[in-house]
């Protein structure tokens, strides 16, 4: 392989059994695989965590954030980092993402497609979208509407500053400020075919399940509002990028 960039995958240091899975899946593929040691939500308190704005998160969201929505959070910001600060683009995976045989062709081109796009998402997500280039046998996609998660994307220093320079004020999940392109001016595109699916044969670790919580009224009327606030504002910034030259 040529012009490959390095793929670090987010990791806790006792999930074995999905250590194992990418370790075998990169193997088979060809390539190795950067362990990156992700923060642990429920370990307690880490410095980022102060970046959370509780009162505004409680009364947008109805609920805290869970332990493991911190640990991920957390964790992706330390790469963010990361890419900044070494200046180095490079391919970032989650440990329950599943490589589809597409992905060594995908990894072959990827710093070709970094002098097009500064960030991809590397899943298929089935929602509309408006095809804006084509690099090899992958065509890049910008979505309509946000497809969310954070199994597996390519990031370049340039996005990650971006992302760095608007996350003083933890609100959202992760993945949802990802997608927030009007406000730190990352587009949301994403590659199809896709290389990358989510496993689901792993029992969550970094983001685990609790008890959805009984909303009031009032905190069911802000979460939707918020909601549907968010759409407008993604589908308005959609159409402003398709119609600015």
């Amino acid at each position: 392989m040529t012009a490959q960039l390095p793929v670090y995958v987010i990791n806790l240091p006792e999930s074995t059994a999905r250590r194992e899975s990418i370790e075998q899946q990169a193997e088979r593929l060809g390539f190795t695989p950067r362990f990156f040691e992700a923060v642990d939500g429920r370990a307690g308190e880490h410095p980022l965590f102060a970046r959370v704005n509780q009162e505004k998160r409680l009364r947008l969201k109805g609920r805290p954030f869970k332990p493991g929505e911190l640990g991920v959070w957390a964790s992706h910001y330390l790469l963010w980092e990361k890419c900044v600060r070494e200046n180095q683009a490079m391919v970032i995976l989650e440990d329950d993402a599943q490589l589809k045989p597409n992905f060594p062709e995908f990894l072959e081109g990827s710093a070709k497609i970094t002098e097009l796009f500064s960030y991809l998402r590397l899943f298929e997500s089935n929602l509309a979208s408006k095809k804006l280039a084509t690099v090899g046998g992958f065509h890049i996609h910008r979505y309509w509407r946000n497809p969310l998660r954070t199994t597996g994307y390519l990031l370049a220093p340039s996005a990650a500053k971006a992302f760095l320079s608007k996350a003083d004020e933890w609100v959202l999940p992760v993945d949802d400020y990802m997608d927030l392109a009007w406000l730190h001016g990352v587009d949301c595109v994403g590659l199809k075919p896709g290389c990358v699916m989510e496993e689901t044969e792993f029992e969550s670790t970094i983001q685990t399940r609790a008890p959805k919580e009984r909303l009031t009224l009032l905190h069911k009327l802000r979460r939707e509002g918020f909601r549907q606030y968010l759409r407008m504002r993604y589908c308005l910034d959609f159409f402003r990028r398709i119609l600015t030259p």
